[in-house]
């Protein structure tokens, strides 16, 4: 009986070539006619009987051999087979026996259904059994009556789903906007259909878009967990010099570059040379306006990088424009898609803002909480397109300290790794070494981190976080 192995892909283990038995068998007649020479009576007769047991002997061994490759090869194949039939969820045996039939001749052409044969294929609940057999030739065991030996061998593959909780962190900042924007849109909302394709009833999952400040909702205004002043607005009195223009002239166009978010963007625009009348003072009514719009700084040190409410309030910052509401943890996954959809570029980076507000989705307690699903498997997936350009700067984030930031998102990063809590890192574009490093050290393990250098590769890498979170096994 083997041992549970889990498996995350095949190895086929091939029998002995050819080759080999020819050089074997032409060794064995070199040993034949060195004996033959020998004609002196009893010695050639004893000679005789003694190659016959030596070529048995080694008949044997050899079969012996190919056998075990064989069937080592057989019980891969039973396995493949097995695996990909648990996966997909079919329960009709027509159904089950087509797809088996399917995989062999893709996979193994030539072979299925002369040396590779489906005995039985049954299915109880998430289990799939699958029994094969091949057909072994002996090569030189034919002399002594057995021209071939049956193998078979049976394997048994688990489909299994774990509660999941998972939260998409995703980076919306400016640099972001246009084709980066929509590719991630749509690897995203590729990512929840494999999933949902699990029929995975307990999975839940959260979206955090982050640019150097996150928008919790402004309906969360008057939580205990939040401190945000009130709205307010003010109107004055307000006199200043002015100069009307009297003629324009060369008006022609220029071009240059400016920063978004750490990417050098160029612009061009119509530029004019004025000339202005005389100065003269124009007085008249101005409105102040303090508002908020759900942006939420960080607290004071150390508690910036703490997840826990603990009655340390969040400061909601006014007059601060951030990107879409966060989507706390839920099973809805077509909130999740709309949630997704409607992503928009705004901002600077501030890694630490993203994962802080992406961990505390994954917290049951405040501010977003939710009941606990004790056996539930917590995932994390952080997906950027360049490196912090923004810092903790009081309560705000528009210091910039590369440094600080930097430090910050590694403290962070390793406290929600302790908290057992799995971290995957995306990195889109990013030419930065030193940020892929730091995404690369964030990941849980390095096969967690993915350096996604165009749209393509960024949707395979949510493809294959999406697949590797559901657990597949064989025992038999």
């Amino acid at each position: 009986m083997r041992s549970e192995v889990w498996l995350n892909q095949h190895a086929l283990i091939l029998p002995f070539t050819d080759y080999v038995e020819i050089l074997v068998a032409s060794r064995i007649l070199n040993l034949a006619r060195s004996f033959v020479r020998n004609d002196a009576g009893n010695v050639a007769m004893m000679t005789s009987v003694a190659l016959l047991v030596i070529v048995g002997a080694i008949a044997m061994a050899l079969d012996m051999s190919k056998g075990i490759n064989n069937k080592s090869r057989l019980a891969d194949a039973t396995d493949a087979v097995a695996l990909v039939l648990a996966k997909s969820g079919l329960d009709n045996q027509s159904d089950l026996e087509r797809l088996a039939t399917n995989y062999l001749t893709e996979h193994y052409p030539g072979e299925a259904g002369t040396y590779l044969k489906i005995l039985s294929i049954t299915k109880d609940g998430d289990a799939v059994t699958v029994q094969m057999i091949n057909e072994s030739e002996n090569s030189f065991g034919a002399f002594l009556g057995d021209e071939t030996e049956d193998i078979s061998v049976s394997a048994t593959a688990v489909w299994s789903q774990r509660a999941l909780d998972m939260v998409l962190v995703l980076d919306t900042t400016l640099s972001m906007e246009g084709s980066r924007l929509t590719s991630l849109k749509t690897a995203a909302a590729d990512m929840v259909d494999v999933i949902e394709g699990f029929n995975n009833e307990d999975f839940r999952i959260s979206v955090v878009p982050f640019s150097n400040y996150v928008n919790v909702g402004m309906s969360n205004r008057y939580q205990s967990w939040m401190s945000v002043p009130l709205d307010s607005s003010s109107t004055t009195n307000v006199c200043r010099m002015k100069r009307d223009v009297t003629s324009t002239s060369n008006c022609r166009t220029v071009s240059g570059t400016y920063d978004r978010d750490g990417v050098s963007t160029p612009y061009s625009r119509q530029q004019c040379d004025h000339t202005y009348g005389p100065e003269y003072e124009e007085c008249g009514p101005s409105t102040s306006t303090q508002k908020w719009y759900g942006c939420v700084g960080s607290r004071d040190e150390p508690y910036d990088t703490r997840v826990d409410f603990n009655g340390r309030k969040f400061p909601g910052l006014l007059n601060i424009r951030c990107g879409a509401e966060v989507l706390p943890m839920t099973s809805n996954l077509t909130s999740v898609r709309s949630r997704i959809s409607s992503l928009n570029a705004i901002g600077n980076t501030y890694m630490p803002a993203g994962l802080m507000w992406g961990w505390r989705t994954l917290t049951s307690d405040h501010p977003f909480r939710h009941t606990a699903e004790p056996k539930a498997q917590k995932v994390m997936v952080l997906m950027t397109d360049g490196d912090n350009t923004r810092s903790k700067n009081g309560d705000s984030h528009e210091g910039g300290d590369t440094a600080d930031a930097n430090s910050k998102t590694t403290a962070i990063c390793e406290a929600i790794k302790d908290e057992d809590i799995l971290v995957y890192t995306i990195a889109y574009e990013v030419k930065d070494s030193a940020t892929k490093s730091l995404l690369r050290d964030c990941a849980t393990t390095r096969a967690f981190y993915f350096n996604a250098r165009n749209a393509s590769e960024l949707n395979k890498a949510f493809e294959d976080i999406a697949n590797s979170l559901t657990e597949l096994r064989i025992s038999a």
